[in-house]
């Protein structure tokens, strides 16, 4: 299994690497040779990082529901509960194929659809329609180390990854989930902070830094400032809060710290800065770029693989230092 040539999340660093002088139509045939490749050359499938974030419920919510705090367990135990979501007269979303070793669990999110097709019958020769279960599915990578969550693309399932992503929140918030009761399962998208970290490095001064914080979530988030007003929001019942932190010249490796912190948990922080070469005061925010790559399509997935694939990477975005 390897990297395609024309990967989503490298595409950037040809110009460097390359020599290319990469406008919007050098860019635009890129991505077409690479959809070429992927239609007619086995090409490659292209994966998302998210997060499966679990949270506790407001306390009014809560009466009479028993408590439990292991979270990847709630998240491994709910992918292997096998319930379906109706989601049309005819179509369900379901998860199946679950698969868990190695810190990590494998299955397959797609719809099952009934439908009539037709079929000749060779004994009274006609044409007859039968009711029949017509299904599609995509591969999805859960590791719980880091609470990755990798979801591929298949275009007969959804015209893009992120309504996939969406589809499967809405399947893990079902009533039908034990779970549901007590907690709020978000599919939150990681997005790529590092051409807004370079903003930081770069500015002249950062004004002010604007970040939203959600309750407890036990994964990989910064401990002097997140983590402890994560648990104050649950101590005042608090779904969310937001910070605007203002100064003269913020201090950057504060904000580069806690922006990092903020992406790994779906929030999108934004900050307004003195832009160094026009000396004007300039807002920006994270979220331009999603975290996308590509694997071979050999039709052998290997799930090991794609979880060490989406550690790399986003191991990269978390030791991102200027």
């Amino acid at each position: 299994m390897i990297f395609c040539f024309y990967s989503v999340y490298y595409i950037n660093h040809l110009k460097v690497k390359w020599g290319v002088r990469w406008t919007k139509k050098t860019k635009k045939i890129a991505l077409i040779k690479h959809r070429f490749r992927s239609k007619f050359h086995g090409g490659c499938v292209r994966y998302q990082l998210f997060r499966i974030l679990v949270t506790k419920k407001l306390q009014e919510d809560l009466f009479g529901v028993p408590s439990s705090d292991d979270r990847a367990e709630i998240i491994l135990n709910t992918l292997q509960a096998g319930y379906l979501m109706k989601s049309g007269q005819n179509s369900s979303w379901v998860i199946g194929n679950v698969n868990a070793f190695n810190g990590l669990a494998s299955f397959h999110f797609g719809k099952v659809k009934r439908q009539d097709l037709e079929k000749y019958n060779d004994e009274s020769r006609t044409f007859e329609f039968q009711e029949t279960d017509n299904a599609e599915s995509t591969l999805c990578v859960w590791e719980h180390t880091y609470n990755l969550l990798s979801i591929g693309q298949n275009t007969r399932v959804s015209g893009n990854i992120k309504s996939i992503s969406r589809a499967l929140e809405q399947f893990l918030n079902e009533d039908q989930n034990k779970y549901a009761k007590q907690y709020e399962f978000k599919i939150a998208e990681i997005d790529n902070p590092e051409s807004f970290l370079k903003i930081v490095n770069d500015a002249l001064a950062i004004k002010s830094f604007t970040v939203q914080v959600g309750r407890v979530n036990p994964w990989d988030v910064e401990d002097a400032f997140h983590k402890p007003l994560q648990q104050f929001n649950e101590q005042i019942n608090a779904k969310r809060s937001t910070t605007t932190f203002v100064s003269s010249a913020l201090n950057k490796d504060g904000v580069s710290e806690l922006t990092k912190s903020a992406v790994s948990v779906g929030n999108k922080p934004k900050m307004k800065y003195v832009d160094k070469k026009t000396n004007r005061s300039m807002i920006k925010s994270v979220g331009d770029k999603a975290l996308i790559f590509n694997v071979e399509d050999n039709q052998k997935f290997d799930a090991l693989e794609i979880k060490n694939v989406a550690i790399k990477i986003y191991e990269n975005i978390k030791k991102v230092i200027f």
